[in-house]
Order: C-alpha cells, then sequence, then structure tokens
C-alpha cells in the first residue's frame, strides 16, 4: 500500500513538472521515471532522455554485479519482471551460462 502511493506522487510530480525540463527536481524526475519503466535503455538527445540512460546505465550495472557476485545462472532468478536492474542481472546470468557451457 505504502509502495502504491508512493508510486502515485512520484508519478503526480513527474507529470506535475513535465511541462518544465529547466528545473533540476523536475529533470531527475522524468529521468527516473523513464529509466525504471524501460526494458531497454532510454535514447534520444534532449537532456531528460540523456539523464534517463545514464540512470538505466548505473541500475543495469548494480543487476549485473549483483548477479555475477550471486552467482546466477539463471535469467529465471532476476528478481522483478522488467527494467534496468532486471536487464543487468538477466545480461549476466546469460553471460555466465554461457561460459559454463565452454
Amino acid at each position: 500500500m505504502i509502495f502504491l502511493a508512493g508510486a502515485v506522487c512520484g508519478f503526480a510530480g513527474a507529470v506535475a513538472t513535465w511541462h518544465r525540463p529547466e528545473t533540476p527536481n523536475g529533470l531527475a524526475l522524468k529521468a527516473s521515471y523513464m529509466a525504471s519503466d524501460s526494458d531497454r535503455r532510454p535514447d534520444g538527445f534532449s537532456q531528460v532522455a540523456r539523464r534517463a540512460g545514464e540512470i538505466w546505465d548505473e541500475r543495469n550495472e548494480a543487476g549485473f554485479n549483483w548477479a555475477h557476485g550471486m552467482g546466477v545462472n539463471d535469467p529465471r532468478y532476476c528478481p522483478g519482471d522488467r527494467g534496468p536492474f532486471h536487464a543487468g542481472c538477466v545480461e549476466a546470468a546469460v553471460g555466465r551460462a554461457a561460459a559454463s557451457i565452454r
């Protein structure tokens, strides 16, 4: 319930600042929302899209490092079902599985 309330407040904040990309808070909210809701790296040339790509890379790296440290070699064991953390975990698991086959 608390997670749902936080998500609604975050989304409302992002929508409220959507028309003002020049504010640092508006940029951070929109970029974070774009990065978290994507199964692939956000791309584009706008300031928001570039920041969203950076956030996606950071979270992807965290998922990759987590899976590598935990020794995950099956993508089904990666937490979540989408987003950059999950994508990084899947990438590490697939790489580890391919390395173990050789």
